[in-house]
């Protein structure tokens, strides 16, 4: 890459750091790095070097494999998308891999409180509880993880059948033994 290419094109960091995914051709230009915006709105985009061309593969690779050729979304979080490149053994530019782990600590730091989160998670779980008795014949032991899991499916969402479940047996071991009885005892 040309001095005044890299200039023309150069990464802005903080934008991309606190970007709320990338796709694909983003991760590939911030890898190459590029800034993805400036290059869609070049009038002349940049020519790529053998040794890009063979990156831009390598990372198209990496998606591939991490979604097994799905039709999932292929957005990531910076702090996701960094993650897998690295874990790849794909370098993208040590001043966006900082600042995206700058971002990803703020954001942590400013979560809720962690109470706040696990009552909002087990009000969650109990809600996926009441759906499952509700709509899909759930009954305690015969359970309709399964069923869950393939309806989302259905929908685009990847969830498993092991992580249905364990969210169904947190809500259960939540609920106190009239809430239990009450759950599969009323019919609509």
């Amino acid at each position: 890459m040309s001095k005044s290419s890299s200039e023309e094109f150069s990464i802005r960091v903080e934008l991309w750091a606190s970007a709320a995914h990338w796709n694909l051709d983003q991760m590939c230009w911030l890898a190459l790095e590029y800034d993805p915006h400036k290059v869609k709105n070049a009038i002349v985009p940049p020519e790529f070097s053998v040794e890009q061309k063979r990156l831009a593969r390598e990372i198209q690779d990496v998606l591939d494999t991490r979604f097994d050729g799905s039709l999932q979304s292929r957005l990531l979080s910076p702090k996701d998308a960094v993650e897998l490149l690295v874990l790849a053994g794909i370098e993208l530019p040590k001043r966006l891999e900082e600042a995206v782990a700058r971002r990803a600590a703020m954001k942590t730091s400013h979560d809720r409180p962690q109470g706040a989160v696990t009552k909002e998670l087990n009000t969650l779980r109990k809600i996926l509880l009441a759906i499952a008795v509700e709509k899909f014949d759930h009954q305690h032991g015969k359970g309709a993880a399964g069923r869950i899991s393939a309806a989302a499916q259905r929908r685009g969402i990847s969830v498993s059948d092991d992580t249905v479940r364990k969210h169904l047996d947190e809500a259960m071991a939540s609920l106190d033994q009239d809430q239990k009885a009450d759950l599969f005892l009323r019919k609509t």
